[in-house]
């Protein structure tokens, strides 16, 4: 339960919180050449979660999450507990473990066998309970000579693979378990860059002096979740790809390109955005929580802004401390605020319905429907850039490049509509390559022939005044006496 000074201030959070009505909307917008586009309202807030069945607050909120059937998972550590709610947010169950559980970070639940993977950090363990919160088994530090001794088991995060492999989220790694617990190895290593400076110490430094230098290691990721086929998705600390898809082999599959935008503090001085926590939606759209501006940033598969939306403040829609994100199978997005103790669900509007759909169309390569959505989503806003971007990309697709062109240029795309002008005319030029050839060849012959005609001119003219006999002999006319 919560302290009566922590109950008292989580009690006046949610009187503040309920100062607008449930329904309330967020200001959405997009980066586009580097300037702040706004766009229709993309998301409404449709519920708060503030309080267990019990009337208890949630304190201390780590994490959420919400499985193939939406039902919410929420990881409240400051009252040592994981709680269920169903998909139409009523409360089901709090798990303790028994009342084992210490400062829970994150959870996991398998919808096939209803276990529910528990990151229980204060015990520096994996736990592992069934609906009627019994013990089913649980992991310590695996015993491996791989380890170092001096490492700490303690997981923040925890995820289930689809080739069955538990994983847990440590520093820059994910260290793989197998179902009894062995350790399988680490993956997804995020990579140092390189940098002249480095390179001149390496080539110049003497080995005491090497020896001397910290060795740069490779950026932490901060959170991870897991799509509906098992794929791994996560956050880095890093100043660019920090949004990344991860493969069984650890590479990164997600586009590598700079995610959000510089932040702004108080003093005036930017900063890089710090994304925090992430979630994919049923239809793959991507979105992650920045730290310091307090906005959810969503992006399609291939890295392409989509919507911005959220930010600080003491009403809803807004958030004072966000710890984590989650999507259902609607795309609803729900926002866990550590400060507010609660959990805002924000539901989508027709518009950005219409966007998303159109979207999810278009990476799944169904360009024909995609350009329809697109063209519906127009009708809401003609100046929406993701839209009109989008039907010129659907164009291309369809083989409609001069209207891709045209389209592309509507929509102020430089880059894009530069690409496929060079496309279209190399194409003209392969298309018309016989009729080419065949000028270049009359060219050049007329220019043989012009030649030739200008060469026998000369000739007369120089034979006119010349013998070309007797060079000696002046044929010009003299000019008569005076």
């Amino acid at each position: 339960m919560a302290k009566p000074k922590t109950a008292a201030l989580l009690l006046c959070a949610a009187l503040l919180s309920a100062a607008l009505p449930v329904g309330a909307q967020t200001a959405s917008y997009v980066v586009d050449d580097g300037e702040q586009v706004t766009l229709p309202q993309c998301y409404a807030v449709a519920a708060v979660i503030e309080r267990a069945e019990d009337g208890s607050f949630l304190e201390g909120l780590r994490n959420i999450r919400i499985d193939g059937s939406d039902h919410l998972f929420v990881a409240d550590a400051g009252n040592d507990r994981v709680l269920e709610y169903d998909e139409d947010h009523v409360f089901l169950r709090s798990y303790t473990a028994g009342g084992t559980l210490s400062g829970p970070a994150g959870m996991y639940h398998d919808v096939d066998t209803g276990e529910l993977y528990i990151a229980d950090t204060g015990n520096e363990r994996v736990v592992i309970v069934d609906e009627d919160d019994r013990i089913l088994r649980e992991y310590h530090r695996p015993d491996s000579a791989f380890l170092d001794d001096a490492m700490r088991f303690d997981p923040s995060n925890i995820a289930v693979g689809v080739q069955g492999y538990l994983y847990i989220l440590k520093g820059q790694y994910f260290m793989q378990l197998d179902r009894e617990g062995e350790f399988r190895g680490f993956m997804g290593s995020t990579r140092v860059g390189t940098s002249f400076v480095r390179w001149l110490i390496r080539k110049f430094a003497s080995e005491k002096q090497k020896q001397t230098l910290t060795t740069e290691q490779p950026s932490p990721y901060l959170n991870f979740t897991t799509d509906d086929d098992g794929i791994l998705w996560a956050v880095a600390s890093t100043s660019t790809a920090q949004i990344r898809r991860i493969n069984m082999a650890g590479d990164n599959l997600y586009p590598e390109a700079f995610y959000g935008e510089r932040v702004q503090d108080v003093s005036g001085k930017y900063s890089d955005p710090n994304f925090i926590s992430i979630a994919v939606s049923g239809d793959k759209i991507v979105s992650v929580l920045e730290e310091k501006s307090c906005r959810i940033y969503q992006y399609s598969q291939s890295g392409t802004m989509l919507n911005v939306f959220g930010g600080k403040g003491e009403v809803k829609g807004f958030f004072q401390d966000p710890i984590s994100v989650a999507t259902d199978s609607s795309g609803a997005v729900y926002v866990a605020d550590r400060a507010l103790g609660n959990i805002q669900v924000f539901s989508r509007t027709a518009f950005a319905a219409a966007v998303y759909r159109a979207q999810a169309a278009y990476d799944e390569g169904s360009y024909e429907e995609a350009y329809g959505l697109y063209e519906d989503a127009r009708a809401l806003d003609s100046n929406y850039a993701v839209v009109n971007k989008g039907i010129a990309a659907c164009l291309y697709k369809l083989g409609r490049t001069e209207d891709a062109a045209a389209a592309y240029r509507a929509a102020d795309d430089r880059a894009s509509y530069g690409t496929l002008q060079t496309e279209l005319r190399a194409e003209r030029i392969k298309r018309h390559f016989g009729l080419v050839c065949l000028m270049v060849v009359a060219v050049a012959v007329a220019a043989v022939m012009l030649v030739r005609q200008l060469r026998q001119r000369a000739d007369r003219a120089v034979a006119r005044y010349y013998h070309l006999d007797d060079p000696g002999r002046d044929r010009r006319p003299k000019r008569p006496r005076g």
